[in-house]
Parts: structure tokens; sequence; C-alpha cells
């Protein structure tokens, strides 16, 4: 018997965007990326975007500076995100 095959539906963007866009940057930027690379990352990433994305960035931004997650959670978490290659806590 015959097995039909479902069909493959893409959902959702082709590509990252947000938080998600940022960190995969900062990723392939190397270690010890500074934060003010990461912001310019981050206009980078705003620019090039239909509009939609750079809101998502934006909100994304926002929900984590006003998060009351203590700093060595967000370090972490950015470290562990972005492959060790960005850490908010440095001031390089």
């Amino acid at each position: 018997m015959t097995q039909e095959r479902l069909a493959y539906y893409q959902l959702g963007y082709g590509e990252d965007f947000g938080l998600t866009a940022l960190t995969e940057r900062l990723a392939r930027s190397g270690a010890g990326t500074s934060p003010a690379a990461a912001i310019g990352y981050a206009e980078e990433i705003a620019d090039g975007s239909d509009g939609d994305e750079a809101v998502e960035l934006g909100e994304d931004a926002r929900r984590l500076v006003a998060s009351e997650l203590p700093e060595r959670v967000l370090s972490t978490v950015w470290l562990a995100a972005s492959g060790h290659a960005f850490d908010p806590a440095t001031t390089a």
C-alpha cells in the first residue's frame, strides 16, 4: 500500500528577525564584540528590514531592558545566545 505524503508548508519568515537575528549576527562577529558594535548590528538589522522586523527588535530589546532579571543572568543569556561573542557587561 502506498503512503500519501503530506505537503510541506513553510510558516513564518525565511530569515530570523528580532533578537534572534541580532544574536546570530553577534555570533558571526566573533568573541569580544563590544556593546557599541552590537548596537551597530541592531541598527543594520533594523535598516535592512521592512519595518515590522525593526519594530519586533525594538520590542524585544525594551522587554529585556524592563525585565527584572539580574545583570548576571542577562549576561549569561547573551553569552549563550551569541556563542560567547557578546557580553553586555563588558566595556570593550
